[in-house]
């Protein structure tokens, strides 16, 4: 007769489903690069930056080394190598963009490899939030301080000696963290707390290499706290306060954060309430139609980029949440502790929905901004000098696809950076711009002025005459 299967057994062998889910993330990330999807919103405008300076576009010193951790692989392929191969660099911009955020998962796996299996949820699920609700805002320095949050995090709680390798990667990436995104206000003090715990700890036991790496850790948290905390009080501009205030509010109005929030809400009431009540069921019901709606919401047109760019203030909350709740899972909370453990395979199940409504929602984005993108290479294809904005919106309709209420990709204002980088990367030659709105009040190039784009002419050719 067949000996009986350990129920533990049985529950191991879902978790390859982790791997494969990272493995869709990969495909989805990579097909975003190819789409060059980090021209989207902001990302034009640094990529020009790059091109045209051979060096970083640096413009806000509280975020200056997520800045420069992105833009790092493109400027040295640029500066150090002088390729001018514009589709290259364009790939490395990208995939720095896309996949460093998606490697601080598996960095925080290899940190926690001995841990617990649950604990191997929790970033990954911070991961699918951020990249379902603002993956589109890849160009924000938001999704680098997250993916710096969890390696940190776990190195400190789960690492049985700090190594020399160990120590000098927790004191990199808490030094790259002091100038990554104003998140860092908050999510340092966690941080603080497990260095200082760990530091203490090894200080009796007399590790003093340790007690030593775990307080040069502990001052770059504070250091963090104290540019951040500059950078909120004396703002580079001066309605960031503001725009933050609004962003936290309105942000909840979107239906794909409504969905993440639901399942966040679910994995901390199944830890804290295992007695389910029928409310409770219907929860779980609600969850899992969102994850039916949810990604059929780019395919039917409705993106809103705007509201992805509003919904970066969940790099603020969600890793600082999930963080606090794998502090305390490791703290010696036993029966939380064991009912994580025996939990496993549901709060699997819970982060696998949600990576997988992630994938699918951000693959029909793409789908969407391809769209877009071939509409407007067709505009810029032919030679025509700077053209009015106006004048493509009077032939095409006021629906069209630069000023559609479902889909405005490119915020107005971004259309000359925009019309400058994919001529570059597509047509081999910028010889059309397409102006911003007469209205806007904000642009970042006069497309009139040759002199802020004529260094695209190192690449590819630049021949714009000014109609």
């Amino acid at each position: 007769m067949p000996q009986p299967v350990e129920s533990h057994e049985i529950r191991r062998r879902p978790w390859p489903i982790l791997l494969a889910v990272v493995l869709a993330f990969a495909l989805v990330n990579a097909d975003c690069v190819l789409s060059q999807r980090y021209l989207a919103q902001d990302g034009s405008y640094f990529f020009l930056i790059i091109l045209r300076g051979h060096g970083y576009a640096m413009w806000d010193r509280a975020r200056d080394y997520a800045n420069w951790l992105t833009q790092l692989p493109a400027v040295t392929l640029i500066h150090d190598f002088g390729c001018r191969d514009v589709k290259l660099i364009g790939l490395a911009f990208g995939a720095a963009l896309f996949f460093l955020p998606l490697a601080g998962v598996p960095l925080a796996w290899w940190a926690a490899r001995r841990a617990p299996r649950h604990f191997l949820l929790y970033p990954l699920l911070s991961y699918a939030i951020l990249f379902l609700d603002s993956g589109y805002f890849i160009i924000s320095e938001a999704h680098i301080a997250a993916a710096l949050f969890w390696p940190m995090l776990y190195l400190l709680l789960f690492s049985e000696r700090l190594t020399v390798l160990r120590s000098g990667l927790l004191i990199a990436m808490a030094a790259a963290a002091v100038r990554s995104y104003e998140t860092y206000l908050f999510l340092s003090w966690p941080l603080l707390f497990c260095a200082w715990r760990r530091g203490r700890a090894s200080w009796a036991e007399r590790r003093y290499g340790q007690w030593l790496t775990c307080s040069v850790a502990s001052l770059l948290y504070l250091l963090a706290v104290a540019v951040a905390l500059k950078a909120t009080i004396i703002p580079r501009h001066a309605g960031r306060r503001a725009d933050f205030a609004v962003s936290l509010i309105a942000h909840f109005f979107y239906p794909a954060v409504v969905f993440s929030l639901a399942a966040l809400a679910l994995v901390f009431l199944m830890l804290f309430r295992p007695e389910w009540s029928r409310a409770e069921r219907r929860v779980k019901l609600a969850i899992c139609a969102g994850g039916i709606v949810v990604p059929l919401l780019p395919v039917l047109g409705f993106v809103v980029p705007g509201l992805q760019v509003l919904s970066r203030v969940q790099a603020l909350y969600v890793p600082l949440l999930l963080g606090l709740l794998a502090i305390a899972l490791s703290s010696g909370f036993d029966v939380l502790s064991e009912r994580a453990r025996r939990l496993e395979w549901e709060l699997l199940m819970v982060t696998a929905l949600v990576c997988a409504v992630a994938a699918v929602f951000q693959w029909g984005t793409t789908l969407q901004w391809n769209r877009f993108r071939c509409d407007l290479l067709a505009e810029l294809r032919p030679p025509r000098g700077v053209v009015a904005h106006e004048e493509i919106a009077q032939r095409r309709g006021k629906m069209a696809w630069f000023v559609d209420a479902q889909f405005e990709q490119s915020m107005g204002c971004f259309l000359p950076t925009l019309s400058v980088t994919l001529s570059a990367l597509n047509l081999g030659r910028v010889a059309t711009i397409i102006d911003a709105p007469r209205d806007t009040s904000w642009k970042p190039i006069d497309p009139r002025n040759a002199e802020e784009y004529v260094n695209v002419g190192d690449y590819v050719p630049v021949r714009v005459l000014p109609k």
